[in-house]
């Protein structure tokens, strides 16, 4: 009898622990790990959670003990209905808002839909109701298994996520191998200004000593983006392409071929400021990112506590309390930072605060003090800070000053603070003798939607503009509150570029240029080879002296907007863009546009060349691209094949084009494994074709997961003096997939 009551009291202790677990465990992990590169890889948000819950945990089970929860009746009722609770908040957040407050600081609001309540009652009730079926002490028992093992797997989640580390820095060699060159080249800064719309800007140059400081630069005051937003736009002028055809993920992941990369491949020292979440930088020497330098700077050890607090309490919150949570989560955040938190400065805390625009300028600061560190040749620094990107809180001298007022006029304030911080940097820059032998880009991601065109001056000061105060209805309200005009404004996106050893006034250029010329025109400053990597953007070096220009005038721009959901199934609107009589651009036309999707045609090659699109299929395990081929790295690297099937199922057949590297055994074994099943063992002997049937039960819906198991994968720097330690197992070429018996 006393055991049995031991393993109820065991029991009880866990039923009532269960819901706290899901609370303060559960649900924190999983804001926090599917978030992670925007809060800053900051584990000390998920351990206080975990604390808290485990104080109050602690609290309630001492409460327990002391009326004896955990004997008699109370097992069969009070811990139970607690662990009942816990199941219905497990599967309630499920419909809970999952994401961050917007970038552009806009208050983050949840629609509250009615669906979600309606479902989360309906769970409810259907938990209860079931509930109320387990009524044998052996179901009951059956209930205290499932919350241990519950909370020992939400510990196990913990465990991970903590562990889990942001990339400080990517050290050795570049993602193809050694690095191809070794010459002296001048030093690049690119600087990305994120959301500097150039009408604004051209308005701070009314100054004449804003144009001393931009000696030498060519200003081209008819560029635009290609994107509306950071990330995609940051993957079109990094890799100088723009997407329509192949995997959405991993073009914004950046391809091997980036401009980044290959500058690392040349022989740059390639340092990246930047925040992660937006810019990807496999070849990366140094790595400094935002979130670092905010905590180095700002007087916040950890600058998301509130941001955190705030979203944990919307997900923990039933659907139609949503809104209202948000708002109690804010101030419970902000007591939660006080206390974290010992300084009393007056600082933004929360994306809605401005806490992004407040970090890019610590970003410019630190860049400017550790110049000096940096090597004087063949250095190049890309600098991606979030300003003058809203929400507009810092007056011109950069100081934290949130204030109310007209859009227009208080983007431009914080214009002037990002102009303020790139003459600072230049005049370092100056002060090292590095500036005149340097190339020097400055450009925006995208223009400021929400402040519109600059319109001018009104009597009392104030700048007015089309931005989102004004009455233009929206271009279409399923996918964004903006006009036509403001999407227009959002393609007006800076571009300065001083070339090496230029001294001349700042000029300004009509060239019509995109941001998709940025990657070839550094690459043709720079001396960097792009032979055989797809460009779509043109070199505008010609262009930095008028009268020598080769772009033709009146070429096809566009600009290409969508939601992520519409992207991702294949849509997105397509604006053909032209500069109007005011030069500002004007979108002529607009098409209903849509993505090829990456299926694979029977019998058709990919090409694991440079020149070919092996980025869109591959998945982990794969080294960098090198010429012809591309090494798998480690014990496994995967396909995914979409094939184009029509008809009813057949047979198929994979043949990939590779050679092996020997194993220390001999030559390299690999298995082939195609939706889980083994298909194929090949031994690499040399450069050929391998194969491996397919039959049609397992080609299924015919996406065909590849994956490679390598046997002995060895590394170079093993087994000889090479500086090359990656795993290497097989090199492949070229893949295919046909239908069985088709003569290839």
């Amino acid at each position: 009898m006393g055991r049995q009551l031991e393993l109820g009291k065991l029991g009880g202790y866990a039923l009532l622990a269960f819901p706290f677990a899901v609370v303060f465990l559960f649900i924190p992990t999983e804001l926090y790990y599917h978030n992670i590169y925007d809060w800053g890889g900051d584990a000390f948000l998920l351990k206080s959670a975990a604390c808290a819950g485990l104080i109050i945990a602690l609290v309630v089970g001492l409460v327990a003990i002391c009326f004896k929860w955990f004997s008699g009746w109370a097992v069969e009722k009070v811990c139970f209905w607690f662990f009942i609770a816990g199941v219905y908040l497990l599967f309630a957040d499920v419909f809970a808002p999952l994401q961050l407050a917007r970038l552009d600081g806009s208050v983050g609001l949840s629609d509250e839909p009615l669906m979600y309540t309606a479902i989360e009652a309906g769970l409810l009730i259907g938990i209860v109701l079931f509930a109320r079926q387990l009524k044998t002490p052996a179901q009951r028992k059956a209930c205290s298994a499932v919350a241990t093992v519950l909370i020992l797997c939400f510990v196990g989640y913990f465990a991970y996520a903590v562990k889990v580390d942001l990339p400080r820095q990517a050290r050795g060699v570049p993602v193809g191998g050694e690095a191809m060159e070794s010459v002296r080249r001048p030093n690049v800064y690119h600087i990305v200004l994120d959301e500097m719309e150039t009408d604004y800007f051209l308005e701070l140059l009314k100054h004449p000593e804003r144009t001393k400081a931009l000696k030498g630069f060519s200003l081209f005051k008819h560029n635009v983006s290609n994107y509306p937003y950071t990330d995609v736009s940051a993957a079109s002028y990094l890799t100088g392409t723009g997407f329509y055809s192949g995997s959405f993920s991993k073009w914004v992941g950046e391809s091997d071929n980036s401009l980044l990369n290959l500058a690392a491949k040349s022989g740059y020292s390639v340092n990246v400021y930047a925040k992660p979440a937006l810019i990807h930088a496999k070849a990366a020497t140094t790595y400094t990112q935002q979130d670092e330098v905010l905590k180095r700077y700002s007087e916040l050890k950890h600058p998301f506590i509130k941001e955190f607090v705030r979203l944990w309490f919307a997900r923990v919150s039933p659907n139609f309390m949503t809104n209202a949570a948000l708002e109690y989560g804010s101030a419970l955040g902000e007591a939660a930072s006080n206390v974290v938190e010992s300084n009393a400065t007056v600082q933004p805390k929360t994306i809605e605060e401005g806490i992004e625009p407040y970090a890019g300028v610590f970003m410019f600061d630190d860049a400017l003090r550790t110049e000096k560190d940096r090597p004087d040749v063949s250095s190049y620094l890309y600098l991606h800070a979030l300003l003058p990107h809203g929400p507009y809180v810092l007056d011109e001298q950069c100081r934290y000053d949130p204030q109310p007022g007209e859009i227009a006029n208080l983007y431009l304030r914080q214009a002037a603070c990002a102009l303020n911080k790139l003459e600072e940097f230049l005049a370092e820059l100056d002060r090292l003798g590095r500036l005149d032998d340097s190339i020097v880009i400055v450009q925006s991601d995208h223009g400021a939607g929400w402040a519109g065109f600059l319109d001018g001056t009104k009597e009392s000061g104030f700048y007015s503009s089309t931005g989102v105060e004004s009455e233009n209805p929206p271009f279409d309200a399923s996918i964004t509150p903006w006009s036509k005009q403001q999407l227009e404004s959002r393609s007006m996106a800076l571009l300065m570029i001083k070339p090496a050893h230029a001294d001349h006034a700042l000029v300004t250029v009509d060239t019509e240029s995109q941001l998709l010329d940025v990657y070839p025109t550094i690459a043709d400053l720079a001396g960097i080879d792009t032979s055989g990597i797809r460009l779509d953007g043109l070199s505008l070096v010609s262009c930095l002296s008028p009268d020598t220009c080769n772009i033709p005038s009146g070429r096809e721009r566009f600009f290409n907007f969508f939601s992520t959901d519409e992207i991702i199934a294949g849509n997105y609107y397509k604006f053909k863009v032209s500069i109007n009589g005011q030069g500002r651009p004007h979108f002529d036309s607009v098409e209903n546009a849509k993505v090829k999707v990456s299926d694979v045609e029977l019998g058709s090659v990919i090409s694991f060349s440079q020149s070919g699109f092996s980025d869109t299929f591959i998945g982990h395990g794969w080294s960098g691209q090198e010429g012809d081929h591309r090494w798998t790295d480690g014990a496994k690297a995967d396909l995914s094949l979409p094939m184009k099937l029509s008809g009813k199922a057949r047979d198929l057949l994979l043949r990939v084009k590779a050679g092996g590297f020997p194993g220390r055994g001999g030559p390299q074994q690999v298995d082939v494994l195609v939706n889980g099943v083994k298909v194929a063992n090949w031994t690499l002997s040399g450069v050929g074709w391998y194969e491996a049937p397919i039959a049609k039960r397992v080609v299924g819906d015919g996406v065909l997961g590849v994956v490679f198991k390598i046997k002995d994968p060895t590394a170079p720097c093993e087994i000889s003096a090479s500086q090359d330690c990656r795993k290497l197992g097989m090199a492949v070429l070229e893949v295919s997939v046909a239908e069985q018996g088709v003569a290839q």
